[in-house]
């Protein structure tokens, strides 16, 4: 935060942390999908409760200030930096979600078990990028994309989230490969209102 302070011009960081005046609205549709969309991760999965799982106020605020600067730089990284350059490129915003959704899953892959894990971060990249846009701010994606990992770390450990060693879940889960046919029907309806939203917001 500090760096984006002392080396991003005052009208940038404007651009960073300013939102529309509805964006609370958007802002709170989209942390209600973060269940849903753990749900489609935890279907997909053999999950138990982990009797070692340990918790204090301490550690959770330790945890939760390093997820959301984590999450502050990936969402500087995608959603702002490359967000501009492709737009700058004339990607418009059906494209610009896609792609950014599309590369940031591409930067995760190396820790993905499954291709149920690839359509689960490509599913929150597309999630952050219709925050990006809904509410033309980086700062409550970045509060989107905290919430989604701390839900994520909650079931497969901070370490393989946030990189945070010494961690474990509240929750053993292992990802089969398989999901529930209800929970495709979930992610296809969706993505036609994610379609829908942003053809209304064209007109």
């Amino acid at each position: 935060m500090l760096t984006v302070v002392l080396i991003v011009p005052a009208r940038r960081r404007a651009e960073l942390f300013a939102f529309r005046s509805k964006a609370l609205v958007y802002l709170t549709g989209c942390l209600a999908a973060i269940p849903f969309l753990t749900q489609f991760a935890i279907s997909a999965a053999t999950c138990e409760q982990n009797p070692s799982w340990k918790f204090s106020i301490s550690s959770a605020l330790a945890i939760t200030l390093i997820i959301l600067a984590r999450a502050l730089t990936e969402e500087i990284l995608y959603r702002w930096i490359l967000w501009s350059a492709l737009s700058r490129i004339g990607f418009r915003i059906p494209a610009l979600i896609v792609l950014t959704a599309i590369i940031f899953a591409a930067f995760h892959a190396w820790k993905l078990s499954s291709w149920v894990s690839w359509v689960y971060v490509f599913s929150a990249g597309l999630l952050l990028g219709l925050v990006r846009f809904a509410t033309d701010s980086v700062l409550l994606a970045t509060l989107v994309h905290t919430c989604w990992n701390l839900a994520s770390g909650l079931l497969y450990g901070m370490t393989h989230v946030a990189g945070i060693p010494e961690t474990t879940p509240a929750v053993l889960c292992k990802t089969t490969g398989t999901i529930h046919p209800l929970d495709l029907l979930g992610i296809t309806v969706s993505v036609a209102a994610i379609a829908i939203f942003l053809r209304r917001r064209r007109t």
